[in-house]
Parts: C-alpha cells; sequence; structure tokens
C-alpha cells in the first residue's frame, strides 16, 4: 500500500524537470493530450512524489486531476492559505469522496444518495522560494474502491469547451431539442467516451443560457410593458439601464402600491440580492419592509447585471428618487464591500446593519481550523448575545481572544472593527422592526418561488405582479381577521383589554406573550428596555415594573402606532392595474347587468308569484332580443366589425389539443392570462 512519500526518492529539480517535462511542464503537456481517458497513459512510477516543481497552481491541480483519472478517482480543492498580502502560499487538494457524509434529506426511507466517506486521500503543494510551486505532502491512501474505466463520468473530468457551447446555444436558439444537440456531438467525438460531458451537462448549460436571455425583442418588449403600466398609473415607476452597446444591463421597477406602502414602513429596509442568483443571469433584488402585522411587504425591487459598486449605487438612487427622496432610517445587508459603499455614498445618513445569521454562518469556515474550534465557537456565543453593555462586550471579547491565542485571526479583527454594525448590544437601541437578519429576503423569495417560473425577462416581470397581487390580499385578509375576529384575553389585567383593542392580532399575540411570561419570571432590576426599542413591544419585565408602579393601562407613549389595527393606511386603499389590463364597453355593461340580475333573483326566489313574473319577463325580453338580433345581421347586411380571418399556423382547436396531450397540468399549476388569452407557458 502506497503512503506519505517523505520526499528523499528525487534531489533536485533538475532531475524532476527533465524526467516529468512533458507531464506538467510548458506547452509539451496540452489540454489534447489528457483529455480523453484513453490518453490518460501514466504508469506507478509517474505518481505523485514530494518534491516535484511546477510552474504554477493550475499545473499542480491538473496533474493531481490526471493522477486520479488514471486511478479512478475524483479529486478536488480543499484549502487554500494566503499571507497577509493575500497571496496563496499553501494549497490542498483531495480526494472528491473525502468530506463527512451529512444526509439533509428529510425523507428517511428514500434518502438521497452521497458518494462522501472522509476518504484520507491527498496531496498538498506550497510556495517554493523561486516562486515554483512544490508536492509537500501527498498522501494516496484510499477507503473506497477505484473506477478507472469510469473517469469519464465525475464531475471534476467533466468541462465543455467554448466552441461546443457556443454550438449547443446555436442549436437551442434554432429550435434543435437538447438529446439531439447532444447526440451530435456524440457522433463528432465518435461515441460517448471521447465526449468530455454528459447529456444532463448539456441541458443544465441550455437552461442557464435560456434564462433571461436578453435579446432586443426581450428589452424593448419590458421597456413597453412599463410605458404601459404607467399609461394606466402615473404612480408606477420604472428605470432602465443601458450599457454603451444599447444592451439592458438594470431595471428597477415598483408598483403605485408599493410606492404608497413605502409612505408607512419605509423607515426601516432589508435588502438582498440571493434569489434568483443561481437560477438567473441577473440577480433579482428586492427591497422590502415591515407592514403592521409584522409581515413582509415589497417596496420596489430591481434585476441587475452585476453586484459592485457601481450597480448598487444605480439601484439604490432609483430607489431613492421612486421614493420621493425619501432616505430609510435603516438598513440591513449582508455583508457586502459593494452594497456598504454604495450605502455610505446614496444614504449617507441611514443607520447600517449587517446581517447576523450571514456572519455567524462563516464561524466554521473561519475558526474551524483550530484545535479548540467548540470552546471557540461557545465563548463567542457568550459574548455576542450574552454583553449587557458596550463595555461589557469589549471586556468579554478581549478575554476571548487572549484566551484562545486568536490574535493572528485577520477575520475576528476585521468583526471587531465592524462591531457596531451587527453586535446586538450595539444595535439594540435602535428601532429595527425585529430584523436582526435578512431573512424576510429568504422568505419573500420562497414566496416568489411558486409563481417565477419563467424564460424571459418581461414574463417575469408580468409573473412578479401576479405574486403581488397575491400578496397584497393575503395582507388584506389579515387586515379582515384583525379588525372582525378577537382572541381571549389570558389574564385579568386592563392593559391586554387595551392591547387587544388597539393593535393586529399578531403584535397583540406578541403582547400577550410578554404579559402571560411575567408570571413565571422575577425581576430583581431593570437596567434598560431594550425590546421595545428593537420590536415596539413592551418586554415582561417593563411590564412588571408598570404593574407595581400602579399603572393599569399602557401610557400612550408606549403605544406604538405602526401596529395599530384601528388606522386606515393609505397603501391598502391604492388599487394597482397589475396587468395593465382595459376593461371593454361590452364588458362593463355585462357586469354592471350581471350585478342587477343577482340582486332580482334574490328578491324573486321568495315568493312564486315574484318568480313566475320574472321568468316570464325574461323570456319575453329573450324573444324580442332575438328577433332583433335576426334582422340586424341578416346575410348582405352591413356591419363596422372585420370578418374574422384563421391565423397562420394549426388552428387553434388543433393547437390546444396538441398542448394538452404533450403534458396534462398538473393538480395547483397555475394558469396564466394575458389580454384575454390562456397564456400556454404554463402548459407545457
Amino acid at each position: 500500500m502506497e503512503g506519505v512519500n517523505d520526499g528523499h526518492t528525487l534531489c533536485g529539480e533538475a532531475v524532476l524537470e527533465g524526467s516529468k517535462k512533458m507531464m506538467y511542464n510548458g506547452s509539451e503537456s496540452s489540454d489534447s493530450s489528457v483529455e480523453g481517458l484513453g490518453a490518460i497513459d501514466l504508469d506507478d512510477s509517474e505518481a505523485p512524489m514530494v518534491g516535484m516543481l511546477f510552474q504554477d497552481l493550475d499545473e499542480v491541480f491538473g496533474y493531481y486531476k490526471r493522477n486520479g483519472q488514471r486511478k479512478g478517482f475524483s479529486v478536488k480543492r480543499r484549502t487554500v492559505n494566503k499571507d497577509k498580502a493575500g497571496m496563496i502560499k499553501y494549497v490542498t487538494f483531495t480526494c472528491g469522496r473525502s468530506d463527512k457524509c451529512i444526509s439533509k434529506s428529510e425523507n428517511f426511507v428514500n434518502p438521497r444518495s452521497n458518494a462522501k466517506n472522509e476518504c484520507k486521500a491527498r496531496m498538498s503543494a506550497r510556495i517554493a522560494k523561486d516562486g515554483k510551486w512544490e508536492i509537500s505532502k501527498f498522501l494516496d491512501v484510499h477507503n473506497h474502491a477505484m473506477s478507472p474505466t469510469q473517469s469519464r463520468y465525475f464531475s471534476c473530468n467533466r468541462d465543455i469547451n467554448t466552441h461546443v457551447k457556443r454550438q449547443l446555444e446555436i442549436n437551442d436558439i434554432a429550435g434543435i431539442r437538447p438529446n439531439k444537440s447532444h447526440n451530435a456531438q456524440v457522433i463528432g467525438a465518435g461515441g460517448h467516451e471521447n465526449l468530455h460531458f454528459l447529456e444532463q451537462d448539456t441541458r443544465n448549460l441550455l437552461v442557464k443560457v435560456r434564462r433571461l436571455r436578453l435579446g432586443e425583442g426581450d428589452a424593448n418588449a419590458i421597456q413597453s410593458y412599463f410605458m404601459k403600466m404607467q399609461s394606466h398609473n402615473d404612480e408606477f415607476f420604472s428605470l432602465t439601464d443601458w450599457d454603451d452597446n444599447g444592451r439592458l444591463k438594470n431595471v428597477f421597477w415598483a408598483d403605485p402600491r408599493s410606492r404608497a406602502a413605502c409612505r408607512e414602513f419605509g423607515d426601516v429596509i432589508t435588502f438582498d440580492t440571493t434569489y434568483l442568483t443561481n437560477k438567473y443571469d441577473m440577480p433579482f433584488a428586492p427591497f422590502l419592509g415591515v407592514n403592521h402585522h409584522g409581515q413582509s411587504i415589497l417596496l420596489g425591487c430591481g434585476l441587475i447585471c452585476n453586484e459592485d459598486t457601481d450597480t448598487f449605487i444605480w439601484l439604490f438612487s432609483a430607489w431613492l428618487a421612486c421614493m420621493h427622496n425619501v432616505y430609510p432610517v435603516g438598513i440591513i445587508t449582508n455583508q457586502d464591500r459593494a452594497m456598504k459603499n454604495a450605502i455610505v455614498v446614496v444614504f449617507p445618513k441611514t443607520r447600517h446593519r449587517l446581517c447576523l445569521w450571514h456572519i455567524l454562518k462563516k464561524v466554521p469556515e473561519k475558526l474551524g481550523s483550530y484545535n479548540e474550534y467548540e470552546q471557540i465557537t461557545y465563548a463567542l456565543g457568550e459574548v455576542v448575545y450574552e454583553s449587557q453593555s458596550t463595555m461589557e462586550f469589549e471586556g468579554s471579547w478581549n478575554m476571548m481572544i487572549e484566551n484562545f491565542n486568536l490574535q493572528g485571526n485577520s477575520w475576528l479583527g476585521t468583526m471587531y472593527a465592524e462591531r457596531e454594525m451587527w453586535v446586538p448590544i450595539y444595535v439594540k437601541n435602535f428601532f429595527w422592526t425585529g430584523m436582526s437578519t435578512t431573512q424576510r429576503s429568504e422568505s419573500i423569495n420562497a414566496f416568489f418561488d411558486g409563481y417565477v417560473s419563467s424564460t424571459t425577462l418581461k414574463q417575469f416581470v408580468e409573473q412578479y405582479n401576479n405574486a403581488l397581487r397575491n400578496k397584497a390580499e393575503k395582507e388584506s385578509v389579515t387586515d379582515f381577521n384583525s379588525y372582525h375576529k378577537h382572541l381571549n384575553c389570558a389574564t385579568s389585567y386592563l392593559m391586554e383589554k387595551q392591547m387587544l383593542d388597539l393593535y393586529t392580532e399578531s403584535k397583540f399575540k406578541e403582547f400577550q406573550k410578554e404579559l402571560t411570561g411575567l408570571l413565571y419570571g422575577m425581576i430583581k432590576s431593570v437596567m434598560r428596555n431594550d425590546m421595545f426599542e428593537f420590536r415596539g413591544i413592551l418586554c415582561r419585565h417593563a411590564l412588571t415594573v408598570l404593574i407595581r408602579n400602579g399603572e393599569e393601562k399602557i401610557p400612550p407613549h408606549y403605544i406604538f402606532r405602526r401596529w395599530r389595527k384601528d388606522i386606515r393606511r393609505y397603501h391598502t386603499r391604492v388599487k394597482v392595474h397589475y396587468k395593465g389590463m382595459k376593461i371593454t364597453a361590452d364588458q362593463q355593461r355585462y357586469d354592471e347587468m350581471y350585478s342587477l340580475f343577482t340582486k332580482l333573483a334574490d328578491l324573486a326566489a321568495n315568493n312564486v308569484d315574484n318568480y313566475n313574473y320574472i321568468t316570464q319577463w325574461i323570456e319575453d325580453a329573450t324573444t324580442k332580443m332575438n328577433v332583433s338580433h335576426v334582422v340586424a345581421f341578416t346575410p348582405g347586411s352591413s356591419s363596422n366589425d372585420p370578418i374574422p380571418k384563421r391565423g397562420k399556423g394549426r388552428p387553434p382547436s388543433l393547437r390546444k389539443k396538441k398542448i394538452f396531450k404533450k403534458k396534462r397540468l398538473q393538480p395547483g399549476t397555475p394558469i396564466q392570462c394575458t389580454n384575454g388569452n390562456l397564456d400556454s407557458s404554463n402548459m407545457g
């Protein structure tokens, strides 16, 4: 069995470079010589050895990957160590099965397969004094079977070059199906074994290039769509950004309801761009606030081409112009340097808070290499969450750094420098509507997943409006429940009945939880009341003080206007034309008559004589109108309506039959309707 090479087999760069030149040095090791499995012809004497030198890091990885192809295991980049200047000094490559298998599947009966089994095989390399890379460690002990003849299936060995990608995209635009396009590549390569990617790779590539493929038609279509929306409502706002070549770069829009809601709920917003990053070429960037029910509410959104400072400056400026140049008081984002720079430029007076969850999820990556990792994470949690003052935090932080010798950890140094932007004790004295993370962005993303499944930019915006309409309806239902349904009081305190009459249902439940919680706790002293400043809800400690001071009701200055249900919000009175559709005169007359007939039927159904009278009247009127209809449209008579003509292509009836035969609609699948016609994009 092969083990760790001690490095004494070879001595000197000349021997290594002379004997291995064809393998890893210069143009003589072209990619074409090692792409196919059959071209890998390395014997055991040419396995990696400690002391081998390479020109750059890519050659090191390429050599280890070719070794994996020959022996039948996959490889991956594991760790990268950098110096203070950011230069890579040490790397480790491992077997692709090196990680621990952790199942995330909730279905224990039929779990998802996983190839990871903690294989210890690895190869490390470090930068040498002359700037070349030297293998410093090689461990070739695998705990699993090898598959040399199946190496082409490993993801690390599958790649589609630029020329083939372009050809596949052209075929897709021409309407060639993915399986036929892939089969053409197989034939050209002389068989599946000579092709360096699978049919699934072809399909994944085409899915990616199809999404938001911004041709001239799509860009013009979305601009026309925005113009149409604005023609129906002056409060609809949109901005588009174009590059020097006239191609669409960034888009921002906000419907009238979102703009109206910003007047009430735009004081604290969250901003996140993680949605659609993996699905679309342009990340979706929603601006979110919190309404009177504690629900997320949309305050405008954008689609952007890049996530750099200039792009965020453009997007934030567009949002500010849309919201009548009223700056938000607070904004929560993830730890993105470009966002931070743009906020300083566009929102200079806005309080910026970093998402606590995004910061803490980096702890395993930044501190996992320490032997005392578990003790460090426990101590870090104590310092972050349990500090009762800024002075206590700084003292506890310095003690933690000293106890675990963390002075050289640059990430902890950066986080300490930015402590006022994320540590709870530094931000709790500011109203954040109860938010400490961008989880509202993530929940709103989950909401859109049920609607946004389109392939063009215009369809994306239209389906976004469908989701927005549904969101507005859910808020309206919650308003109704708060007005017309009441919860029971859990105590005899008058302040509970007071808040039941004033607060929305969800916020009253929060207050009630704090009020009932004081029954199970004892208060020695109250230093401050962070909960009210942070969430706008009095905590149980503050309620205890009020009760002991003889206050039967909550003083007016502790009743938060934002959570009251007896205030009519302006945005709820804004009706949005989500589709920009006009109602024809015929449709309007029909709707009015339908409403009148419904009332008439309700009255007539209660009495037989009235019923007979109405039914006879309807029959007489129907007969009279049918006679008039025949006279008016007898053959040869003139009409202002054009004669309908069948369009090009298959007749509509046959076209619909083919669509439904091709793919049955699944239960619950929404059918979109555009300008009165069924949109078949959701039908398969």
